[in-house]
């Protein structure tokens, strides 16, 4: 019986010893778990994280322009991004500057870490090519890339993506 129950308890314990319960080594962290752990909180040397990455310098009126549609983030709160709950007002605006209505859908991803964030940004109409994206949850410190999937009442899709790096 005792070998059945060691053999059951390998089984159950394998998963967490092969794969980990986290973001591993190779998913971005360097492997000190101590500074993992700094950078995660927040207390550590979180501009290190980003010092290597395409990130923009991210301020009022950041724009980013896709085939057919130019979004600016036109107010932020917190001004700069932090960890935790931010939210974003953005313009949305075809190639005449025409204010422009689409379904938007917002994806947040830590690339160096393989994982979004574990609560779901909405963008809601405020009014025409007017938006409020919330809550943008950005939990741990480090590169964020902030993907926008806009889709136009002709059906037609594009992204637009803003990197933005978290102390």
């Amino acid at each position: 019986m005792s070998i059945t129950i060691r053999a059951t308890s390998l089984v159950v314990a394998l998963p967490f010893v092969l794969f980990g319960s986290g973001c591993d080594s190779d998913s971005g962290g360097s492997g000190d778990s101590a500074m993992d752990d700094a950078v995660a909180d927040g207390d550590g040397p979180a501009e290190q994280a980003c010092t290597n990455e395409m990130r923009d310098d991210f301020a009022i009126g950041l724009q980013r322009t896709g085939t057919r549609l130019d979004v600016t983030i036109a107010d932020a709160m917190p001004a700069d991004p932090i960890r935790g709950d931010n939210i974003w007002s953005l313009s949305i605006a075809n190639a005449d500057g025409a204010m422009t209505d689409v379904a938007v859908k917002v994806k947040s991803w830590m690339p160096d870490h393989g994982h979004g964030s574990p609560v779901e940004a909405v963008a809601s109409k405020v009014s025409d090519g007017e938006y409020t994206v919330e809550p943008l949850n950005l939990f741990m410190a480090g590169l964020w890339e902030i993907t926008l999937e806009l889709t136009l009442a002709d059906e037609s899709t594009e992204e637009v993506m803003f990197s933005v790096c978290v102390e």
